[in-house]
């Protein structure tokens, strides 16, 4: 389906963070904000009514996780492109979120900097992960 806009839901416990990312979110006119979701098992609800074309989940949140609430919403919306974000490390994550299908990843400490770009470049087809270059020791 086409839109105008490109949708986007994100998911975070953490309201402040949401706030940021809707902030973001809303500095691209041709992006739209459908949903926020404080836990995996509410965002997945909101992936079955809305189905997004882009959703932002919290790789820890209450409930379901991150992880599992890509995975569902990939279920029900395979078009979805599903970018996590995190304060922990995406080297623990990384192969499990690329099996998954999940295109791209976010460090909150640098969520200013790459969020836009991240999604941006995900939009394109390509996978970005640039939390890579920083957790690499």
């Amino acid at each position: 389906m086409w839109r105008e806009r490109k949708q986007i839901m994100i998911a975070d416990d953490d309201a402040g963070m949401r706030r940021v990312i809707a902030g973001l979110i809303s500095q691209r006119p041709d992006w739209e904000l459908c949903a926020e979701a404080e836990d995996g098992e509410q965002v997945v609800k909101f992936a079955k009514l809305f189905c997004p074309d882009v959703a932002i989940l919290d790789i820890q949140m209450p409930v379901l996780n991150g992880i599992e609430a890509a995975r569902q919403i990939l279920q029900h919306c395979p078009s979805a492109i599903i970018v996590t974000e995190s304060t922990h490390d995406v080297a623990v994550y990384l192969e499990h979120l690329k099996a998954i299908g999940v295109k791209g990843f976010v460090s909150k400490e640098r969520l200013r900097d790459d969020l836009l770009s991240t999604v941006d470049a995900v939009l394109r087809g390509k996978t970005c992960f640039p939390a890579l270059v920083s957790v690499a020791h």
